[in-house]
């Protein structure tokens, strides 16, 4: 493994692709067997990794903040830090402006 690399799972559907990332990002348990990423249990890796679902994941009748502070609550992430990391990432993608208001529909 070097630097920079980027890996990808190829396969048919049904082959446990999605299963297989879902477990690596910690956001689902494994049945058996055991994942690290950064050299910690996937689940302890949470707040180093991201997870991306090919459908759209946002609650249409929630704001864009309502919406990070409903996933951060979920991840257990302080309200604090979730405010100050949804503000920050809100900022860092030019979307602070929609912080209150708009909604996902």
């Amino acid at each position: 493994m070097q630097r920079g690399e980027i890996f990808g799972l190829i396969g048919a559907d049904g082959a446990g692709k999605t299963t297989t990332f879902q477990i690596l990002a910690g956001v689902m348990e494994a049945s058996g067997g055991t994942a690290h990423i950064f050299w910690k249990a996937s689940r302890d890796a949470r707040a180093r990794t991201g997870y991306l679902t090919q459908t759209f994941s946002l609650y249409p009748d929630l704001t864009v903040m309502e919406n990070i502070s409903y996933i951060g609550e979920l991840r257990h992430v302080p309200p604090a830090e979730i405010t100050e990391r949804g503000v920050r990432y809100l900022k860092m993608f030019d979307m602070h402006r929609f912080r209150t208001g708009w909604r996902a529909s």
